[in-house]
């Protein structure tokens, strides 16, 4: 009886530490063509948020993919779209400053130069 709780004991742990351990990252989104993707961290990685077309404020309902809030979160950006440029502020309705991002490029937000800085992303805008 004690040799038949005891492994019952040994199943249930192993059990529970599959259950309880956490899963091994997930790999950045590729941005495929056509897609202008905003990532929560440098480098292209963390969640992401897809933009293909218009002009939008970073409202308090525009999320990345894992539900964080998008304003002011941004910390690298991608141009995949093959004809489209995408500007963005660091405030609401283009203003405040601003950088244009034209297709096939990427870059870290990190204020330095021209860029602008991290996490103060509010506004895009993709036009031709």
């Amino acid at each position: 009886m004690k040799k038949r709780m005891a492994a019952a004991a040994a199943v249930a742990a192993a059990v529970t530490g599959l259950v309880v351990s956490p899963a091994p990252a997930q790999a950045a989104y590729a941005c495929q063509t056509g897609e202008v993707c905003i990532y929560e961290d440098v480098n292209l990685r963390g969640s992401v948020l897809i933009i293909y077309s218009g002009a939008h404020n970073f409202l308090p309902d525009w999320h990345f993919y894992n539900g964080n809030a998008a304003n002011d979160a941004a910390s690298s950006i991608i141009n995949r779209s093959t004809t489209l440029t995408a500007r963005i502020t660091e405030d609401f309705d283009a203003q405040g400053k601003s950088l244009w991002v034209p297709p096939g490029e990427q870059l870290n937000l990190n204020g330095k130069g021209l860029v602008l800085a991290d996490n103060s992303m509010s506004y895009i805008s993709l036009t031709r």
